[in-house]
């Protein structure tokens, strides 16, 4: 059992030897890899497949579905690797043509391991989750030494609904499960990365972060030194138990072991994600300026958007341009009306898709919440009561936009609920501001508005220490 400050401490001076030896100034940039036995005869085929299956498992989509294309560049016949761009290429029919066409002709047998796998593969790809949750835990439970799909149950099973319960902070019964899951592999593999990763992962959401998870996050990070989603899971936990400072540190090198990879801007969410919980984490330590800074550079980037929409045009037209705004909705601070013209300014989209109604209805609804809070400072009440109806108007074009949304995207889901609870937090602080009578009710209505942290995306309002 570790204690939280002794982990703290430990990270601390591992923050500094990691600055040391950053991954941009390294004279090598090694990929993990891990066993995972492959029929297939090509070394490089199989190395790919290797480091796809690993990425896979440690949530980097983006490179997975890199890596599977290496390998079957390698080896036309790879079924593993295809079915693995099935799952990373979900609308893609021609990966599953492919893969229909090498169990019908080719000669060449699969391990039984690999027929699970594949089988596993395309179930999650079909989104029949609860299907391959069951199955990769059925096999851990019948092949105890099976430690990649031991993983693969406990992440699943912490995936498949809501971990904790939002009021009473309990797990669910699966979360529970999978601490149970966990708990067993850590006695049975108590130095292994991916059951260290795992063991870290799962606590994300917790109420409370543990010791145990800031030290099995630590391990990972020691034991993957040029992978970014261990970097990415400790930066999340450290900013949980508010050290932003050194969370900073963990997401600046996140991104930058995502562009060593070779994935470009506009292919790598991974990037956005890790540059904009920097910048949210910068925001929260009170480095506003490098913060402001970080948020200008993300919203400058030339970057040349696809026709389609993408999870990286997604990330950063809503992430990116609304982040100003939901920094000034933070900050406890009434704002000056040149800093919500500044915001909203970068809120204002150039590019012609039809969602990006739903962003301009955010804008909309947090300027003129962030308004309603100036104009009571201003003693200008009459004027505040307008914004606020404004606000709530915009609010309530969100919520009427979600039909036309899920059709256009189903990137667009979950930034759709984040914006939702962003502009739920703002109309309940503009309240508190201007019904003195009834401060604390807003107050707290804003408070409950606030979603559970989630590792990939940095929160939707964040907080600042006093």
């Amino acid at each position: 059992m570790f204690h939280v400050e002794q982990i703290l401490t430990t990270i601390a001076i591992s923050g500094i030897l990691f600055s040391a030896m950053a991954p941009a100034e390294s004279a090598q940039n090694t990929v993990p890899t891990f066993s995972f036995a492959l029929s297939t005869d090509n070394q490089e085929s199989k190395r790919a497949t290797q480091n796809a299956l690993l990425d896979l498992l440690l949530g980097w989509d983006e490179s997975a579905d890199r890596y599977f294309q290496e390998a079957v560049s390698h080896d036309a016949n790879n079924a593993l690797a295809y079915a693995g761009l099935c799952l990373t290429n979900p609308q893609n029919t021609e990966y599953r043509t492919k893969l229909k066409e090498i169990f019908e002709h080719s000669s060449a047998e699969l391990l039984p391991h690999e027929t699970f796998y594949i089988e596993a593969l395309l179930k999650l790809s079909a989104k029949h989750y609860d299907l391959a949750c069951q199955d990769f835990c059925q096999r851990a439970d019948r092949f105890r030494g099976d430690k990649v799909a031991n993983v693969w149950a406990v992440i699943l099973l912490h995936s498949a609904d809501l971990a904790y319960h939002p009021e009473t902070g309990e797990p669910g019964p699966k979360q529970n499960e999978a601490i149970k899951r966990i708990s067993k592999l850590t006695v049975n593999f108590p130095d292994d990365a991916l059951v260290a990763y795992a063991r870290a992962y799962i606590e994300q959401s917790a109420p409370e972060v543990s010791g145990d998870a800031l030290a099995a996050a630590l391990q990972s990070v020691e034991a993957f030194p040029d992978h970014p989603m261990p970097r990415l899971l400790m930066g999340h936990l450290l900013t949980r138990v508010g050290q932003y400072s050194q969370a900073v540190q963990h997401f600046n090198q996140a991104a930058l072991l995502a562009s060593k990879r070779g994935l470009s801007l506009e292919n790598s969410p991974l990037w956005w994600k890790a540059r904009l919980c920097e910048a949210t984490a910068l925001w929260s330590s009170g480095d506003t300026n490098q913060a402001n800074k970080l948020i200008n550079v993300l919203n400058s980037s030339q970057v040349q958007e696809s026709a389609k929409l993408t999870e990286t045009s997604i990330l950063r037209r809503w992430e990116c341009n609304t982040l100003p705004l939901r920094l000034l909705v933070a900050n406890s601070q009434v704002p000056t009306q040149r800093d919500i013209t500044a915001a909203s300014n970068a809120a204002t989209l150039k590019q012609a898709w039809k969602s990006n109604d739903y962003v301009l209805h955010v804008r909309d609804c947090l300027r003129a919440s962030l308004s309603v809070r100036l104009k009571v400072q201003q003693n200008k009440l009459n004027d505040a009561k307008r914004s606020l109806e404004i606000a709530e108007k915009a609010k309530e074009c969100l919520d009427h936009s979600y039909e036309s949304i899920v059709d256009e995207s189903p990137y667009l889901i979950s930034p759709w609920h984040r914006a939702q609870e962003a502009c739920t937090i703002a109309i309940n602080l503009a309240k508190a501001a201007l019904y003195k009578d009834t401060k604390q009710i807003w107050l707290d209505n804003a408070a409950q508005a606030k979603k559970a942290p989630n590792l990939m995306i940095p929160p939707v309002v964040p907080t600042r220490p006093l």
